[in-house]
């Protein structure tokens, strides 16, 4: 390993406090210091305007239950304090503050947010939001939720469809990289309902089964494949169908009127396979 990239983080303690009888006499968050008096410098402290504040203010937050200043989500949380010579090579020594709440301080010496959470304009994390809450900007909405900020409001956008509190891919549309809705597969770069011969893509972005005959409908698809849709149900075409010979488990074919052709689903089906090979 090359000794001039290799980090040693430690919590190493760059300035010995004075105390008297176990306690620091320093100055705390907030309060009067000068020349002589001193801020805690452990609390990450220093003197400004004879008033104690966090050592770097556009970097940190002070946290006033853990009486420290702590880093902003996207800022240093690993400072250097010194080298090392060891070996011909310098080991570097870092100090290491504590992260925002919600917030870790990664392997790049940086502090970044916990899943699930995101980074607010002050430096804070702050938890994601969910369907249709208040935000405005993307950052703010569930990314494991695929929403999205429109008009204000956590929301999929026009190629999803809401399932279960989540944003899916649209049955029936092109998608890019996004979880299809339930029923259906990432095809091609589209979310096909899957088997097609059973599913059909509804204008609610969602899977649904094929009608039967009498089912409801409002066009051919939402029908199985042998039946089209006539005044908003499925039926036999009395064009294609008006007589049909069946063949089934016998040598003699049936002729047969669409009435009974569909009280006799499976002869139907049975035909409609043997027309089409």
């Amino acid at each position: 390993m090359n000794l001039n990239t290799f980090f040693i983080v430690t919590s190493f303690i760059f300035v010995v406090l004075s105390c008297v009888h176990g306690q620091s006499i320093r100055s705390g968050y907030g309060e009067f210091c000068n020349g002589t008096v001193k801020c805690d410098k452990k609390s990450w402290l220093s003197c400004r305007n004879s008033t104690c504040d966090c050592m770097f203010t556009d970097e940190m937050l002070y946290d006033a239950e853990v009486k420290n200043c702590l880093s902003k989500t996207g800022e240093r949380c690993k400072f250097a304090v010194s080298g090392m010579e060891i070996g011909g090579g310098t080991f570097k020594i870092f100090e290491q503050t504590g992260c925002v709440s919600n917030a870790d301080c990664g392997i790049d010496g940086i502090c970044n947010c916990n899943s699930n959470f995101f980074e607010s304009v002050n430096g804070l994390c702050l938890p994601e939001k969910g369907y249709a809450q208040n935000c405005s900007s993307n950052i703010e909405c569930s990314q494991r939720d695929y929403l999205n900020c429109i008009n204000g409001l956590c929301a999929c956008n026009n190629t999803q469809v809401l399932d279960q509190g989540s944003c899916f891919g649209r049955a029936g549309m092109a998608q890019t990289g996004k979880s299809c809705v339930n029923g259906s597969v990432l095809l091609d770069g589209r979310c096909d309902c899957s088997p097609r011969e059973t599913y059909y893509a509804g204008n609610d972005g969602k899977c649904h089964e094929r009608q039967g005959n009498s089912g409801t409908c409002s066009e051919n698809s939402h029908c199985e494949s042998y039946l089209v849709c006539l005044n908003g149900t499925c039926s036999c075409n009395p064009e294609e169908f008006s007589f049909a010979v069946v063949q089934v488990e016998t040598t003699t074919p049936i002729e047969v009127s669409c009435v009974e052709y569909f009280e006799k689903a499976i002869e139907c089906k049975l035909y409609r396979q043997k027309v089409s090979n």
